[in-house]
């Protein structure tokens, strides 16, 4: 609406969207501290990966990727010394995102530079060889920029095989590569369990140790999402929520397709292929990772889908699907109900984000009471999330060892456990939680803290933390010698 009512907004926006991204990249520059090792070193933790400014390297390198091509279209939209400035806005952009180290980000600027030389040619087939040899020399030195990077590097050693070893996940070097692999495996186990609604969404990190594939072995125990855009809604929406996702690209699609047909403006036409080639290039990164819930990305899908609704809304025929005043109404109530429990949930969620903040000032100055009753409101104001209640339990079992009094120590295990049960309310298939919990049971209540364990077996079988050995030493304080034995046996 606002853009239709202020056209010379648009070119505002375009531009804010350059000017934010151009800041938030020479942050990250600002912030990155290089070092030889990220050269010539192997290591995971020490190659090129820039996490600053939005907290994780995959975040950065796709929210550098998904504003590259609008970066880009509005250079080529101005002249003179605009267009210079513009130049520079790309170099910081580019920067950024190598830097990022995501290989993900790197994979969809390569998809996007391949489609646009192939297009480029398609459409200009007459360009003399000077064109074709800048092109052909920026392919060589994106080539070249790739190969130089070590993240890049390492997928040349996916593959790890002895004399005997076959092609199978757990023979890929690359842990990145393989930890993939298997969230996709869990990814395909809970749409044969769920196929048309799936587990819910945001249920994933929930119910995700139990689609947990056994050959991932001891790793990939706490996992939030599946890394995979595709594969996430599939999981948690089913088919029928999938299907809306896909039936919203296809009219996307079929509008940037009339859009093409139609728009002779040469700036309009710039930010319309901007558009298409900051979606195009996101959605292959996007296989390798999921980043909906990050508020810089989805802010930027969200004004990027403005701004292409706006110029199908000026170059387009109006739909011949008129809306009734009474439907309108109808419908601005619906959405304004939707708006309403949205806000109350998010409010909720930054003033639990706020109390657990408190509680960490107050755990820092060693005022723990204080900082637990603060873990403590924040669980009761969000009891959807286990994060406060795992927090609040965690300093308590970390106090436990300092108590010599038994009453007092009596008082404080009770209170991890009713903490460690609250966090189990909301995430009852977590394998810590369950462990946690059954180890401060079993001196008192050897049988409760056996279910527990019981559990905790099931989610994680192969796990390293001793957990066959205190599920049977639950048996063994309940008289069930044989059953211990095979505890301890495994």
């Amino acid at each position: 609406n606002w853009l239709r009512q202020w056209p010379a907004l648009k070119t505002n926006v375009w531009r804010s969207l350059v000017v934010i991204s151009t800041l938030t990249c020479g942050v990250g520059l600002a912030h990155w501290r290089p070092s030889a090792q990220m050269w010539s070193g192997q290591s995971f933790y020490s190659a090129i990966r820039n996490p600053w400014p939005l907290g994780h390297h995959n975040f950065v390198g796709g929210y550098c990727l998904l504003l590259l091509p609008m970066v880009v279209g509005f250079t080529l939209s101005q002249s003179r010394w605009q267009r210079w400035i513009g130049v520079l806005a790309i170099v910081i952009n580019v920067s950024a995102l190598y830097i990022s180290g995501s290989r993900g980000a790197l994979l969809g600027l390569l998809a996007l530079c391949v489609v646009s030389v192939f297009f480029y040619w398609v459409c200009h087939p007459q360009k003399n060889k000077k064109h074709q040899a800048i092109i052909g020399l920026l392919g060589l030195a994106l080539v070249a920029m790739l190969a130089r990077n070590q993240r890049v590097r390492a997928l040349s050693t996916t593959y790890s095989f002895s004399a005997h070893s076959t092609l199978s996940i757990e023979n890929i070097a690359d842990s990145p590569t393989k930890d993939r692999l298997f969230m996709l495996q869990a990814g395909q186990n809970i749409f044969q369990k769920h196929p048309f609604l799936g587990v819910g969404p945001g249920n994933l990190s929930r119910v995700y140790n139990l689609y947990r594939p056994l050959q991932a072995g001891g790793g990939l125990d706490v996992v939030q999402q599946l890394h995979n855009t595709p594969v996430q809604l599939l999981a948690e929406l089913g088919l029928l929520g999938f299907s809306g996702y896909v039936l919203w690209l296809a009219a996307l699609l079929k509008l940037g397709l009339s859009l093409h047909r139609t728009i002779n403006n040469r700036t309009d036409r710039i930010l319309l292929y901007s558009i298409g080639a900051s979606w195009f290039a996101y959605s292959i990164s996007s296989l390798t990772d999921y980043q909906l819930e990050n508020i810089g990305i989805a802010s930027t899908l969200t004004i990027t889908s403005a701004l292409f609704i706006y110029l199908a809304n000026i170059y387009l025929p109006p739909s011949s699907v008129i809306l009734t005043p009474k439907s309108r109404r109808l419908a601005s109530l619906g959405l304004l109900l939707y708006l309403s429990i949205a806000v109350q949930f998010w409010a909720r969620a930054d003033v639990g984000l706020y109390l657990s903040t408190v509680a960490q000032q107050h755990q820092q100055s060693l005022d723990l009471a204080a900082a637990d009753a603060k873990w403590t409101a924040a669980a009761q104001l969000v009891p959807w999330d286990p994060t406060y209640s795992a927090l609040s339990a965690d300093q308590l079992i970390a106090t436990l060892p300092d108590i010599t009094d038994a009453d007092a120590s009596q008082r404080l295990s009770s209170a991890a456990i009713a903490s460690l049960k609250s966090a189990l309310k909301a995430a009852p298939n977590d394998s810590f939680f369950n462990q946690n919990l059954a180890v401060l049971l079993l001196p008192t209540e050897a049988a409760q803290a056996e279910q527990y364990m019981r559990h905790t077996v099931r989610l994680f079988p192969r796990s390293r933390h001793y957990s066959y050995y205190t599920l049977g030493c639950t048996l063994l304080m309940q008289g069930q010698n044989t059953k211990a034995t095979t505890a301890f046996a495994l």
